[in-house]
């Protein structure tokens, strides 16, 4: 089994930003890009509310604070839990169309 990581071997802060800054930097252009890609939509409903929930999320990850960020934008993404999901989808039922997996 490999040993933990020493402590004492963590970057520092100034190492740290410097080896993510170049991938933080072209994600930041992958969303700008998407985003223009939305605007050029147009005023469609699905346009605006794609801008809506992506300025709602950057808004979130750039709030100062608990360094939670990813799990704040992973609960916005995700539906609530639903107790009922079983009966809601038919979990393990199969339609008339679905092929059957027995030989």
């Amino acid at each position: 089994m490999p040993e933990a990581p020493d402590p004492a071997d963590s970057p520092t802060a100034e190492q740290l930003a410097e080896r993510e800054w170049p991938t933080l930097r072209a994600r930041l252009v992958d969303v700008a890009a998407a985003l223009d890609r939305i605007d050029r939509l147009g005023d469609s409903p699905p346009a605006a509310a794609a801008r809506t929930d992506a300025e709602r999320m950057l808004r979130e990850i750039l709030e100062p604070g608990e360094s939670d960020r990813a799990e704040r934008v992973l609960t916005m993404l995700s539906r609530r839990y639903d107790k009922a999901w079983r009966e809601r989808f038919a979990a393990g039922e199969t339609s008339p169309d679905t092929p059957s997996t027995e030989g």
